[in-house]
């Protein structure tokens, strides 16, 4: 079990993951004492690691997390016959947070993308910008066809469902996390 607490990029170029980790699987690790770990990997920032389509016929999708936009688009490093965005705004209108998908920003309204590239930013017909959503709570979802995603980054805060909704129902507060 890993559970990435952060990634940042260091003034080399690297890239940095801190996680708890243990040595038992997802169940029997919160049921279980000593096995637990803190760890550190430091790895170059050029494809170290990907994720792949398993056929040219079958789209491959990588959803994140919820995480609140601060500003800017998204950096996505891949390389792909296709590829695009859609962006999903969570909200607390019923007692679980549920994605919805935002108008304009489908994968139809997507221009999609072809090759490789190690900063293709996603662009939407319409003009629309990630940017647009400085504030909101969003979940990114990369589609693509018979390809490797290897990283995406941007200015935005990675937080889990209770953190999101405290966000929104305080208006805008941040999350603080006390790791103890």
């Amino acid at each position: 079990l890993v559970w990435l607490l952060s990634a940042m990029q260091s003034d080399q170029g690297d890239i940095r993951f801190y996680a708890a980790t243990s040595g038992y699987e997802h169940g029997p690790a919160f049921r279980t004492m000593g096995k637990g770990r803190i760890g550190v990997w430091q790895l170059p920032r050029d494809r170290f690691i990907g994720l792949t389509t398993k056929s040219a016929e079958n789209p491959g999708v990588l959803d994140t997390r919820e995480n609140i936009w601060d500003s800017g688009e998204l950096h996505v490093n891949l390389q792909a016959k296709k590829a695009t965005l859609a962006v999903y705004e969570v909200r607390d209108e019923e007692q679980w947070s549920m994605p919805f998908l935002l108008e304009g920003y489908a994968h139809e309204d997507c221009i999609p993308f072809s090759g490789d590239s190690t900063d293709w930013i996603p662009s939407f017909q319409n003009g629309k910008k990630l940017d647009d959503l400085k504030g909101k709570t969003v979940m990114l979802e990369v589609k693509i066809e018979d390809g490797t995603i290897y990283s995406i980054s941007g200015d935005f805060t990675s937080i889990m469902n209770t953190e999101g909704v405290r966000y929104r129902k305080l208006n805008g507060v941040r999350p603080t996390r006390v790791i103890i």
